[in-house]
């Protein structure tokens, strides 16, 4: 997590890599329950994988974690319309 932290704080990288090590430290972030800093990693590389169901998924549950139902259940339902198993 502090690697990619300060990874990140590099100004030379491309998109491309800023993004995916974004979607990374969401990962650990999840994983050390760090579900604000999740849900801020992930709502800022929404955009770019619109269509990656583990995004939405683990955007849902972040939310979910930081009390933020609403959202969560807004997420959960968007996932459930495109994949109903």
């Amino acid at each position: 997590y502090d690697t990619i932290e300060k990874l990140l704080d590099n100004s030379s990288l491309s998109d491309d890599v800023r993004i995916n090590l974004l979607r990374e430290k969401s990962r650990i972030s999840l994983l050390l329950k760090k579900f604000d800093t999740a849900v801020e990693n992930l709502e800022s590389i929404f955009p770019y994988f619109v269509t990656d169901n583990e995004i939405l998924l683990q955007l849902s549950f972040a939310y979910r974690k930081s009390k933020n139902l609403k959202k969560a259940i807004d997420l959960g339902e968007r996932l459930r319309a495109r994949e109903p198993k």
